[in-house]
């Protein structure tokens, strides 16, 4: 298996490997073959479902993964094996930080009138592996300064 995302009532997910390999994890997983699949995950990447369309502002929430869904408001995406929630809601960024805080998560605005200042950031072991990084790939710190640490 090298996706999966939950939408509507619907999980889709998709196989990779050869092709006794996955006809195989096919038969044993059940379902139905999609055939138009390769369609469906090449535009949740480039966000060109019916649901990145909507008006409402795009959140991108990251959280560890999760064995249930998250009860978040709005309607959502569940990608990366529940760790990462696409969600279509007209919801402050303080009240979407407070929900998925307790999940080890955080919220980035990913498309709204606001998304330069929508942006939670993670804390502690993470926040401090997200500065090393930042740091690491841009050690003069001119990519976005500010946007994600308040003190990059």
């Amino acid at each position: 298996m090298s996706a999966s995302a939950f939408h509507d009532g619907l999980l889709r997910v998709r196989l990779s490997g050869s092709e006794v390999a996955v006809k195989a994890a096919g038969d044993e997983l059940g379902g139905e073959l999609d055939a138009s699949g390769d369609i469906f995950w090449r535009r949740l990447k480039e966000h060109q479902l019916d649901f990145f369309l909507e008006d409402l502002p795009l959140w991108r929430v990251n959280v560890k993964p999760q064995d249930l869904p998250i009860d978040l408001p709005g309607r959502s995406i569940i990608d990366w094996g529940g760790s990462l929630y696409w969600l279509k809601a007209d919801t402050r960024l303080e009240e979407l930080t407070e929900l998925v805080r307790p999940f080890g998560g955080w919220v980035t605005g990913f498309r709204s009138a606001d998304q330069d200042r929508d942006f939670s950031s993670p804390r502690g072991s993470i926040l401090q592996l997200n500065r090393r990084l930042k740091k690491a790939f841009d050690p003069a710190g001119v990519l976005n300064p500010g946007r994600l640490f308040a003190h990059d």
